[in-house]
């Protein structure tokens, strides 16, 4: 399972870094200049919820057994605390000087919810999570299905009634209650698993192009612009997961089984990426050839994201800034049998 879910982790990487790119394209008064970008940037909000379910998925194992409390806080703090809060430092320090904007009014108030940056609210998400986690792996109902199916309810009722209200934290992109439920769906995700023996391809494509109707439909009726908390992403979320967990049990893809070792990397660094790229391209010239310089971005922002990880690593501080250091050995490791297993072939 470890392949399937790393690329899956790759395709929800690039669907978050394919979102910021094309945000390039929305302007001040909310519109996108060019209507292919539109679609592009809505259809690919699918990327935080697959985060959010993966990480449900790799929790799993801490839900259904038991296991010692103090070393799961211990190691939260260290892989995910400490990283976060430094980033936000940094992205807070990139705000004020780079960016020529004011530090916000509270600042400790825009750290714990993930507002130093646009895309830090998710790490926020995962730490609301782990603070939580030791409750919510008691609220277990005897039939798993009404136990899921409560937490979706819980989910719809919190995207319906605090999304747009100004109920102070409860309306806040990070607030949990917007992704619990995708949370919930990966940790009895093993539960369901054998559904995927009833898959076939016929299955597969219809599914994938009723969804693909539906977000087509909604862009196109709808006016305003839709984050990923959206009432329709806990219909479609779960199905396009299940899918890609199929289709990567069928077919391995090198490149996407690359990009997902280094995924969390690329989550942390890629917004100053397109940020330098922005101003070194100029935003007229990407403005002119929108298509061209897109792919341009996305493909520069991968490899100058990864290529920095790789440097990152080499120095002692890197643990202190995310599992960078883990994600290159996990890649090298899993290099390693690849080739173990091609020389075995060969003999």
């Amino acid at each position: 399972m470890i392949y399937q879910i790393n690329s899956i982790r790759a395709i929800a990487c690039l669907a978050v870094v394919i979102v910021h790119i094309t945000a390039v394209f929305y302007f001040e008064n909310k519109y996108f200049s060019k209507d292919i970008f539109e679609y592009i940037n809505q259809i690919a909000r699918f990327g935080t919820p697959i985060f959010c379910i993966i990480t449900g998925f790799l929790f799993s194992n801490y839900f259904f057994n038991n296991f010692n409390i103090n070393n799961f806080f211990k190691s939260r703090f260290e892989k995910i605390l400490i990283p976060y809060l430094l980033w936000s430092l940094f992205y807070l320090a990139l705000v004020y000087f780079f960016l020529r904007q004011n530090f916000p009014e509270n600042i400790l108030y825009s750290i714990i919810f993930g507002k130093s940056f646009y895309h830090l609210y998710f790490i926020s998400i995962i730490l609301q999570f782990c603070i939580l986690f030791p409750i919510l792996r008691k609220i277990k109902f005897k039939n798993d299905i009404i136990t899921v199916f409560t937490f979706f309810i819980i989910n719809l009722l919190c995207l319906i009634f605090f999304k747009e209200s100004d109920f102070f934290i409860l309306s806040e992109s990070s607030f949990l209650g917007f992704w619990i439920f995708y949370f919930y769906f990966g940790l009895y995700f093993n539960k369901i698993i054998h559904f995927l023996q009833k898959l076939n391809l016929k299955l597969v494509i219809s599914t994938l192009f009723i969804i693909l109707l539906i977000m087509c439909l909604e862009i196109y009726l709808s006016e305003q612009i839709f984050g990923s908390r959206r009432v329709l992403n806990l219909f479609i979320v779960p199905p396009i997961f299940v899918i890609l967990f199929w289709i990567f049990s069928k077919k391995q893809s090198k490149a996407l089984n690359f990009i997902g070792y280094f995924s969390m990397g690329i989550y942390l660094i890629h917004p100053i990426v397109i940020l330098i790229l922005k101003r070194i391209i100029g935003i007229d010239l990407i403005h002119e050839k929108p298509l061209f310089f897109s792919i341009i971005l996305l493909i520069f922002t991968l490899i100058i994201t990864i290529c920095l990880i790789l440097i990152i690593v080499k120095f002692p501080f890197s643990k202190y800034l995310g599992e960078f250091k883990h994600e290159v050995r996990q890649f090298e490791k899993s290099y390693d049998n690849q080739q173990a297993e091609q020389i075995s072939l060969m003999v």
